[in-house]
This record gives structure tokens, sequence and C-alpha cells, in this order.
């Protein structure tokens, strides 16, 4: 990505700005800013309601343990916020993930010989200095440790992480998110960060390009959705193809 970066950045593109700064008040920018977000909102419940006949409920009516989950919709977005205040405090900047990926790319095909600090990323003084210096004093990394091991833990901890389940998921499951990994880190860096740094931080920041990255993630996730069969993954309302047989054999053919 970073040697490609030049040809991006000069595709026309549109002035930096808030939607605090875009009206005389920035009151009555905020006003229509969270009034666009409960928009959004009641237009997507409407969206989910009428394909599913209910909406998933924020809160959930049953007991859930602490650690062990299920988890409701309202304390994982309560977590994400109290998470990015935190990072946002403590860091001086918004929480950002795929910058992180960018510097160990850079890293690695330096250490293969790869002359990266003749490319436009590794340009930006702050990105040719983290190259230079362990990973462990880059704040994004440590940052994305602690969200390897929270991911681990809490499919641990909640029964979903059986590794011996890895030796049934067929060759085209692995390559599918493979190909699938490679695309997102692609897009996000593009993007300026990925639901973390460019929606979440976009939109808390008031800035225009969080709603626009969420309109696109939107499209590409329903083409996501439609490519998931081939690589032998479940849609809901569906059974997950197996490995062999007509079903495997159909699956390939959507």
């Amino acid at each position: 990505m970073g040697y490609h970066l030049p040809f991006w950045q000069a595709l026309p593109a549109w002035t930096p700005g808030s939607a605090l700064t875009w009206f005389p008040s920035p009151y009555l920018g905020l006003a229509l800013w969270m009034g666009l977000l409960a928009a959004l909102y009641l237009g997507v419940s409407q969206v989910e309601r009428r394909r599913r006949g209910r909406l998933e409920p924020l809160l959930r009516q049953e007991a859930t343990h602490p650690l062990f989950g299920p988890w409701s919709l309202a304390a994982g977005a309560f977590l994400l916020a109290l998470g990015s205040l935190l990072l946002l405090l403590l860091q001086g900047r918004p929480w950002g993930v795929t910058a992180a990926f960018a510097l160990w790319g850079g890293k690695l095909a330096q250490a293969l010989g790869v002359p990266v600090l003749d490319w436009a990323l590794f340009h930006n003084p702050p990105f040719a200095e983290r190259l230079q210096e362990s990973v462990l004093r880059d704040a994004t990394s440590v940052t994305n440790f602690g969200l390897f091991l929270g991911a681990f833990l809490g499919a641990a901890l909640s029964g979903s992480l059986r590794l011996k389940d890895l030796r049934r998921i067929p060759w085209s499951t692995h390559l599918g998110v493979f190909l699938g990994g490679v695309l997102m880190g692609y897009g996000a860096r593009l993007a300026g960060g990925c639901n973390i740094g460019a929606y979440l931080g976009g939109t808390a920041s008031f800035s225009l390009h969080g709603p626009l990255w969420g309109v696109f993630a939107l499209l590409g996730t329903a083409l996501g959705v439609r490519l998931r069969p081939v690589c032998r993954l479940e849609n809901e309302g569906g059974s997950a193809p197996q490995a062999g047989g007509k079903e495997g054999l159909e699956a390939h053919r959507l």
C-alpha cells in the first residue's frame, strides 16, 4: 500500500472538515449531527424489522455472565466508547488500529532488504521514526497486542474457541479469509482507518468521513455476504456447506 500511495493521493478529494465548523454555531452542527445519527438508527431499525420481523434487543432479557457472556449490544457499545475515550486521553489522539499493520509490514519488508524508506508512506516523519524503533514503543502496536489477547480470552471464556475445529475447515475457507483480510487491510489504510479509526473515530469527531466510510462499508458487506458461500462460510438462515459432496460442489458454483 505504501508503494501505491501517491496514485491514490493524486485522485480528487474533498477538503477535510467537521460538522462543528460547517455552521455559524457549533451547537447547531452538533444538533444536526445527532439528528443524522438518530435518522440512520431509525432507518436501519426499519430495515431489520421488515427483514427479520423483530429488532435485536439492545439489552438482553435473559441472565448473562459478566465474563462468559453472551453480552448485549448496549454493553459492547459502552465498552467501545469507554475504550475509545481512555485511549484518546492516554495517547492524545483517537483510537487507531491499522496504522500498526502498515508499520509491521514496513519493518518486515525492510528486514528483507526492500527500500521502504523510498515509499511515500514512510516519508511521513512519525512513520519513518517508528520504523527504526521497537514496535513496543508504538502505542498503536501495543494497543493491537492487547486487542489480540482480549479477543483470544473473550473467545475462550465464551466457549467458542475450539482449536480442534481448525482441522475441519476446508482450504477454500482459509483462502477466502486470507484474501478478505488482505483486502480489508488495504482498504482500511486507503480510507484512513478501519471501523475503529475511520468510522468510530470519524463519527465521534463529527467528521463526514465517518458516515461516508459506513455507507461504503455497508455496500462492501452486502457484496461480501453474497460471496461467503463460495468460501463455505455460513450465512444466516442457511447451513454451512461441508468440505465435500454435492453441497460443497454447489457452494463453489455460487
